[in-house]
């Protein structure tokens, strides 16, 4: 399927979704599906307007552990909402940046047992645009132990088409 055709099936199908729980499940699946990545592998966030901190709205298990300043230096989120342009990195471990989020394990509490938390190997970071403005940032990442580990390097290619997914969803993410 072509992304303009995926596009107008996930706006068809947000549309038809009233609880906004249920379009974030939904813009995330969707995620999931088209870049192959995994549950935990999903970020959304929304910019607080009156604080201007970026805050968690997906995964559901950091929503209430912290907010990210827009002027945090060593942040590609922050980066990603202050200049409104699209981001990738296939080399983040040598990128500096904080990684208090990545060592939370979002595995299911009441596994038997519980894997490691994997650090963040490559990532698309890309703003979700509401009126011209900034209104959060959704990003996508590639987990691992290694490069190698998390799996194939995201492309130029990828990361437009993930611009352009977000650009069509941002409407029914965040208001």
């Amino acid at each position: 399927m072509k992304i303009p055709e995926f596009c107008q099936t996930l706006e068809k199908a947000l549309g038809e979704q009233a609880d906004p729980e249920g379009r974030l499940r939904l813009v995330v699946t969707a995620l999931q599906q088209a870049f192959k990545v995994r549950d935990d592998e999903v970020a959304i966030f929304r910019l607080d307007p009156e604080s201007q901190d970026l805050c968690f709205l997906w995964p559901k298990k950091l929503v209430k552990s912290g907010r990210v300043p827009i002027t945090t230096r060593d942040s590609l989120l922050a980066r990603t909402a202050r200049d409104a342009k699209p981001l990738l990195d296939n080399r983040f471990p040598n990128t500096r940046h904080a990684s208090i989020f990545e060592k939370v394990n979002l595995g299911d509490p009441k596994a038997k047992e519980k894997a490691p938390a994997l650090p963040i190997q490559k990532i698309m970071s890309v703003p979700m645009l509401q009126a011209g403005q900034v209104a959060g940032v959704v990003q996508l990442s590639r987990k691992g132990l290694d490069g190698d580990a998390a799996g194939p390097d995201f492309s130029p290619a990828e990361l437009e088409a993930f611009a352009y997914i977000v650009s069509a969803v941002s409407r029914h993410l965040v208001v």
